[in-house]
């Protein structure tokens, strides 16, 4: 048995994976609702975990990896669908409901735990069709991204009527063209001082991609792009596009397999891994390694990926509970060792 901080591990004997803990909470099934203080920290918003099941949060929760979730900031906290994010030490709170960016401002308070301040937050943008889903770099409901999450809209890079994703540290964009089009190619721009240039234009078949669900890492800065719409292919082997600020690309194709089916697929620092809830798949879910394109189950179970932390190597998951109303917790693995990757 592995310990660790006093508390017991579980292992996947010679897998590389490690249960740094579970969170005895209920989760509501929103990734825009979960993301990393820093390499320690996980902020998710959530309910207690009570003889009824509350799928509407109520607090915002502080979990230190190795310890207990901990309520906190309910005097700047709307509840329910409220704003909350951490990213880079800071956490933002808002008192009002995230939907209330599709008619202005957000009133946030952010800051280091304790140390927040009041300030707006609202899109650079100038699209009259703005749609808040769209700008896939900002935590939204609905965004399929586990990775690279932004507290803050992206800078608009004059793509404002087309569907685009800024990288993590946004001086790259991916343009995939006009919102609602057939994308057969992608165009990838970068900033150099005050101007915007094209780095180069990429191919790809409609079947290839969806910008709604683009994971950008930030231990890399690159893109990550599939077809999530459906998730893993039974039928076909699923594309996988890694970007890299240079225009340069590698190329993974997923072989199909009826494990995997339905999956979604999350990078890590080390590699790939696929997310199958059994409810998507005609076999048993669980967390997959992709090994020379092919899956290695890692851990049985039903899940579905909530947030990766900024060294790639630990990932908050949604742990699906059997009952008609599908609670859900948050479990916290690790992949990879993240010192190594320091």
């Amino acid at each position: 048995m592995l310990v660790w901080r006093g508390q017991a591990l579980e292992v996947s004997p010679d897998r590389g994976l490690v249960v740094l803990g579970e969170a005895n909470v209920w989760a509501f099934h929103n990734p825009a609702q979960v993301s990393w203080l820093d390499e320690d920290t996980l902020v998710f918003a959530g309910s207690p975990r009570k003889r009824e099941v509350n799928l509407r949060p109520s607090h915002v929760y502080l979990w230190p990896v190795g310890q207990a979730p901990a309520i906190y900031g309910d005097d700047k906290w709307s509840g329910d669908d409220g704003y909350v994010c951490a990213q880079g030490g800071e956490i933002s709170i808002s008192p009002q409901p995230a939907s209330a960016l599709n008619h202005g401002p957000l009133i946030v308070f952010r800051g280091t735990p304790g140390h927040e301040r009041k300030q707006e937050l609202a899109p650079s943008t100038k699209d009259a069709q703005f749609w808040r889903h769209q700008q896939v770099n900002y935590r939204t409901l609905g965004s399929g991204a586990a990775s690279g999450e932004k507290c803050d809209y992206p800078l608009e890079p004059g793509v404002g009527d087309h569907a685009w994703v800024a990288a993590h540290d946004r001086d790259t964009v991916l343009d995939f063209g006009p919102r609602g089009g057939t994308y057969l190619s992608i165009t990838m721009l970068k900033r150099f001082g005050p101007s915007i240039r094209k780095v180069a234009t990429l191919p790809m078949g409609p079947a290839e991609v969806a910008p709604f669900c683009t994971d950008t890492p930030a231990w890399d800065n690159s893109f990550v792009v599939w077809n999530c719409y459906g998730g893993v292919r039974p039928d076909r082997p699923t594309r996988i596009h890694r970007i890299f600020p240079d225009g340069s690309r590698r190329v993974l194709d997923v072989a199909p397999d009826p494990a995997i089916q339905g999956g979604m697929i999350v990078p890590f620092r080390d590699g790939y891994v696929v997310v199958v809830n059994p409810e998507d798949s005609p076999r048993s879910g669980g967390i997959f390694r992709l090994e020379n394109g092919r899956a290695l189950r890692l851990l049985p179970g039903a899940f579905a990926p909530a947030a990766v932390s900024p060294s790639g190597c630990r990932m908050a998951l949604f742990v699906y509970e059997p009952g008609p109303m599908s609670p859900s917790t948050l479990k916290i693995i690790q992949l990879c060792e993240p010192k190594r990757h320091a």
